[in-house]
């Protein structure tokens, strides 16, 4: 009985090391919508977000020494953003108005609510980059 409780405890604990290291095995939950209201509202950019929200709208394609899908988001206290993904670095993501979509990348006001990017891999591995999740899938 003590070595299965011995057992139980050594799991539990590798366990919570392995979440600790990796919060990405319980699912992300980190929800930074108050910050761009926040970073909006100060005129504030380079900001590191992670957020949920509903596709309002795509918008056509953008070229700009890359391809970049873009499409407006919808947040969840219904501030609206631009989501500009970089296709030459990561698959376009098969998102429509109506869609429900996570997106972690980098921050960047405008006067018309702000722009996410960065929504990929770093391609140096310099940085931690971003992504886009939808149906299921991680886009990055």
């Amino acid at each position: 009985m003590d070595k299965l409780i011995s057992w139980m405890i050594s799991a539990i604990i590798v366990m919570a090391i392995m979440f600790w290291l990796n919060p990405d095995l319980m699912g992300s939950s980190r929800d930074d919508t108050d910050r761009i209201s926040q970073a909006f509202q100060a005129k504030k950019s380079n900001i590191v977000v992670e957020v949920g929200g509903e596709v309002a709208a795509n918008l056509p394609d953008i070229e700009d020494n890359a391809v970049y899908q873009q499409f407006i988001l919808q947040l969840n206290n219904n501030h609206l953003v631009i989501v500009s993904h970089n296709t030459d670095l990561s698959p376009p993501v098969p998102v429509g108005p109506g869609s429900h979509v996570r997106v972690r990348g980098e921050y960047d006001w405008t006067p018309e609510g702000g722009l996410i990017h960065w929504t990929h891999s770093d391609p140096s591995g310099v940085r931690e980059g971003g992504w886009i999740e939808t149906h299921g899938d991680r886009y990055d």
